[in-house]
């Protein structure tokens, strides 16, 4: 009688997971630590993860028994694993950040590449980097996943601007490496070196007349890249003018009010060098005031300064995303060289 109560007592205290893992004609029940039973399938356990076939190709296993596995992940964390694995369901949402690093372990201990590409797709969710951004950095970084360390990388600029102090700790810091740290820092001062320098691509190229021709200004209206060259570099495409936005500083070229947008500009491409930051009313704003202000520059084409300043955003993003590491670089530091790609 004493057997059968007990018999009795662990079938009820048997916690199954959900639908579809509650198959009474599964032939595998994983156990996870929280003690909750998975009855799955070993056919698709096999297929999935070479550990799970070579399990099942034991000496003395029965494949036709019921088998149990103990594991020592939580609940959560064999959800949403077997969910990627099983051909008719998909999670019900996204994991918690907290279960990140439960997930890339249990994806490296029984080796299922299909589970970790969709544990990686979902550390770098946008939604997810707007906050966790360090911490998807990190487990990038100690589970080899280059990609999505390079991505996080430049999603920590918003988060943790440079001109202020770094973020407090994050859980999984420890599984980071000093040297991994040390390239992340490395990897946002050369993308801040390259986005303040980019401006430089704005006016180099910008065709010099020889000399001064009255009838070259027909011609301006059509020059392919500004159309309004004579609003920027007042000595190369106007004969005479004669307001104070003229006295430019020589070693620039360029009028006074947009000297000191790019100088705004730097500024906070220092702090985040993001394109979007030289569009903004702040930084654009005092440059249009002043030709609004000046006598001698009000009849200009306010619009072109605009068009002006999303050229100059595109060329930062641009310069920025031309800073690379070689390949696994970012997360195997100790045996990969790091190079930087920077044409400005």
């Amino acid at each position: 009688m004493a057997d059968s109560d007990s018999e009795f007592a662990s079938v009820v205290d048997e916690k199954v997971a959900s639908q579809p893992f509650d198959d009474p004609d599964a032939d595998l029940i994983i156990r996870t630590s929280d003690e909750v039973d998975f009855r799955v399938y070993k056919i698709i356990m096999k297929h999935a993860s070479p550990v799970f076939r070579e399990m099942f190709t034991l000496p003395g296993n029965d494949t036709t028994a019921l088998s149990v596995v103990d594991v020592a992940e939580n609940s959560r964390v064999w959800d949403f694993i077997l969910r990627m694995l099983y051909p008719v369901v998909r999670p019900l949402s996204l994991p918690a950040p907290s279960d990140y690093r439960p997930l890339l372990e249990a994806v490296r201990k029984y080796d299922m590449a299909g589970v970790r590409e969709a544990v990686k797709l979902a550390m770098i969710d946008p939604a997810v980097l707007k906050t966790q951004a360090l911490r998807v950095y990190a487990l990038s970084c100690a589970y080899g996943l280059p990609d999505a360390a390079r991505i996080a990388a430049k999603a920590t600029f918003q988060p943790w601007p440079g001109d202020q102090r770094p973020p407090p700790a994050f859980p999984d810091m420890d599984c980071m490496s000093v040297t991994a740290y040390h390239r992340l820092l490395q990897y946002r001062w050369d993308c801040v070196k390259a986005a303040v320098a980019s401006h430089r691509g704005l006016f180099d190229p910008l065709p010099t007349p020889p000399s001064w021709d009255p009838k070259l200004k027909k011609y301006l209206p059509s020059l392919p890249q500004w159309p309004w060259l004579t609003a920027i570099k007042p000595n190369h495409y106007s004969h005479t003018d004669g307001c104070m936005c003229s006295k430019i500083r020589e070693d620039s070229g360029i009028r006074s009010y947009v000297d000191r947008y790019i100088g705004r500009s730097s500024k906070v491409l220092r702090a985040e060098p993001s394109g979007a930051l030289v569009t903004t009313t702040q930084a654009i704003g005092p440059m249009l005031k002043a030709v609004a202000e000046c006598w001698g520059c009000k009849e200009m084409d306010s619009d072109g300064f605009v068009r002006f300043a999303g050229v100059y955003a595109q060329n930062v993003d641009a310069a920025v995303a031309r800073v690379r590491t070689t390949e696994d670089a970012i997360c195997h530091p100790l045996t990969k060289d790091y190079k930087v790609v920077l044409e400005v």
